[in-house]
């Protein structure tokens, strides 16, 4: 069978959900093309006619998308125009925004299909009965739309062995991202924690009960899949994608024994606070790793604990970059401005606490409410969400949807920029390079 994956995005991106599903199919034996339709904007007539031409060339027997809340909007004009232009072909949506807002997305009518959480194997199924020309509506993870009734199946086990699933599709993806020398890997899928601004605590609740959210592939199979990409490409370094490198210490330990003997590139490594130990630090320096991403959200411990359901004080924080400075690893600080129940004075807790830390890198984004998160539906709730403003906004990282009481917008923006600007107290001096290309760029 053939199957058409398009991607309306607002910058190129290397699509590690995607690339994984893709190869999967591909090792079953169908034939995929990937579409990817950068967007600055609006959809025109050029992107129209382009799809158009794939259509007719490729002619598949099943069009894809996956969805991000943010691409949403262009994922139901697409679909609307190909239904209206290829009525026979099924069109099928799945990835994160699915899986939390699955009534909203199934309720649009060039929608025929839905993919709840992982799609691989419910994928499968799907083409394994087109291909017989005998449809079934019973596959678990999907719901389907049948002469306007909608059929809810229920989600299937987790998958338990990883090891089990191809290395991710690498030659499919021709993102720009690939062309800066680093190879991005993911060793795990899942978190162990319940953030409330992030998905992860929803995949969690609909998953209860069909195994380990949280699930790391062998030591062997990563291993295994840097060096099957270093015969074919030249990196200079390892970036892991994973929400929580360090989540199994066990694992890390003994990783990174064998990495430093069978690769030996340089790597960097997102981890929590709460994982930021002289030992762990340690481990790491020794395996090559360069810098470690650590999730600091917000300044005010209040905000961290109450709205964030991040229960970690300030010297936790504090703790961990300075164990990681010690181990001779660079530090880089996630953060988030614009934050629900946030004041001007949780702004400044913000750039207080970063000015402290004197993180190498600081990467300051603009809280975005995603639906179906505990936050994100408490923003809908309380009537915080602009809509309008929605529309209009393609990246969340630098301006906010929210009306929030009592902080204006231009606050949010100005934090945003002062934070980012923490990193000058590290000598790195790139955040004037980078705004210095924002403010004059050419139009």
């Amino acid at each position: 069978m053939k199957v058409l994956f398009v991607m309306p995005l607002a910058l190129p991106a290397y699509m590690f959900q995607l690339a994984a599903l893709t190869a999967f199919l591909k090792s079953k034996g169908h034939v995929i093309r990937y579409d990817e339709i950068v967007l600055d904007g609006r959809l025109e007539n050029a992107h129209f006619q382009h799809l158009g031409r794939v259509l007719d060339e490729f002619q598949p027997d099943l069009v894809g998308f996956s969805s991000y809340e943010m691409s949403f909007a262009w994922i139901v004009e697409i679909s609307r125009w190909i239904k209206n232009k290829y009525s026979h072909t099924p069109i099928i949506v799945g990835g994160y925004y699915v899986t939390l807002s699955p009534e909203e997305v199934i309720s649009y009518e060039s929608i025929d299909m839905i993919c709840i959480g992982e799609g691989e194997y419910p994928l499968q199924d799907l083409l394994s009965s087109l291909e017989s020309d005998r449809l079934r509506y019973n596959i678990a993870n999907l719901w389907f739309k049948v002469n306007g009734q909608i059929i809810r199946n229920p989600t299937r086990n987790l998958i338990s062995e990883l090891d089990q699933l191809p290395f991710v599709d690498r030659e499919l993806f021709t993102s720009k991202n690939r062309n800066n020398g680093i190879l991005e890997i993911m060793a795990s899928r899942g978190c162990p924690y319940d953030c409330t601004n992030c998905s992860n605590h929803a995949f969690k609740k609909l998953s209860f009960g069909k195994g380990a959210y949280l699930r790391y592939r062998s030591v062997d199979h990563v291993l295994c899949e840097i060096e099957a990409c270093l015969e074919n490409e030249h990196f200079r370094m390892v970036e892991f994608e994973d929400d929580m490198f360090s989540s199994n210490q066990k694992w890390l330990a003994d990783f990174c024994l064998q990495y430093k003997k069978r690769i030996g590139l340089p790597f960097i490594c997102n981890l929590r606070p709460e994982s930021g130990t002289e030992e762990i630090f340690k481990i790491l320096k020794a395996a090559g790793c360069l810098q470690v991403s650590i999730g600091v959200e917000a300044g005010d411990q209040r905000i961290r604990r109450e709205v964030l359901g991040r229960n970690m004080p300030d010297k936790v924080i504090i703790q961990a970059f300075a164990n990681a400075k010690k181990a001779g690893i660079k530090r880089k600080s996630f953060n988030m401005v614009g934050l629900p129940h946030e004041t001007l004075g949780s702004l400044l807790k913000t750039i207080w606490l970063n000015l402290r830390l004197a993180p190498d890198g600081v990467q300051t984004s603009v809280y975005y409410p995603f639906k179906g998160t505990v936050l994100g539906d408490e923003c809908y709730k309380r009537g915080w969400v602009d809509s309008k403003r929605k529309q209009k906004l393609k990246l969340y990282a630098n301006d906010s949807i929210l009306n929030l009481p009592g902080l204006p917008r231009t606050c949010i923006r100005i934090a945003k920029w002062l934070n980012s600007a923490t990193v000058l107290r590290s000598g790195n001096l790139a955040v004037i390079k980078t705004a210095w290309r924002m403010l004059f760029k050419k139009s």
